[in-house]
């Protein structure tokens, strides 16, 4: 596949070429290997997004997406955290990240 091909694949939107060249030099070793670095960091956040009920399941998801973020999307999770002081601009930054998360979960995919 060529590179624009895969950039069609993996979103519909504009992305940062620095993500998407990140994104998409992983190997699939380190793509397990990131996955299993984000299981054992956020499994306490998964298990209380299936254990949680009304409201709180919103903020437990935006702490769980923050979690893996953290690991996966470094720059947009970074951002976000930044942005969570401005209200105009966290739920921008928010979107941002979480398109970061599910790039990476189409790539680790592919």
């Amino acid at each position: 596949e060529s590179l624009t091909e895969l950039k069609k694949q993996v979103s519909s939107t504009e992305i940062d070429e620095e993500e998407f060249l990140a994104l998409s030099s992983l190997a699939p070793e380190k793509i397990r290997q990131i996955s299993e670095e984000v299981g054992k960091k956020c499994d306490g956040l998964r298990q209380a997004l299936e254990a949680c009920e009304g409201e709180e399941c919103e903020q437990v998801s935006v702490a769980a997406n923050y979690c893996a973020a953290s690991t996966i999307c470094s720059t947009q999770a970074e951002s976000f955290m930044k942005a969570m002081t401005d209200d105009d601009n966290a739920g921008a930054a928010y979107e941002k990240m979480t398109g970061c998360l599910e790039r990476f979960h189409v790539m680790a995919q592919r």
